[in-house]
């Protein structure tokens, strides 16, 4: 069985910067009364909506 190591490879691809990115997901979400595919989506790596403060600089 192969082991999982989780990267910020992906979000820096997206432009974001990992801290932050996992900041704004980790109190977004909870924030929500339901989590349904509108609320996964708005914090998906690529999300137009992500605020521009997850943006690398």
């Amino acid at each position: 069985m192969s082991e999982y190591k989780a990267s910020g490879k992906p979000a820096k691809a997206n432009g974001l910067n990992v801290y932050l990115y996992l900041l704004y997901i980790l109190t977004e979400m909870p924030k929500a009364k339901e989590l349904n595919k509108s609320v996964i989506e708005r914090c998906m790596l690529w999300s137009p909506s992500l605020p521009e403060w997850c943006h690398l600089k």
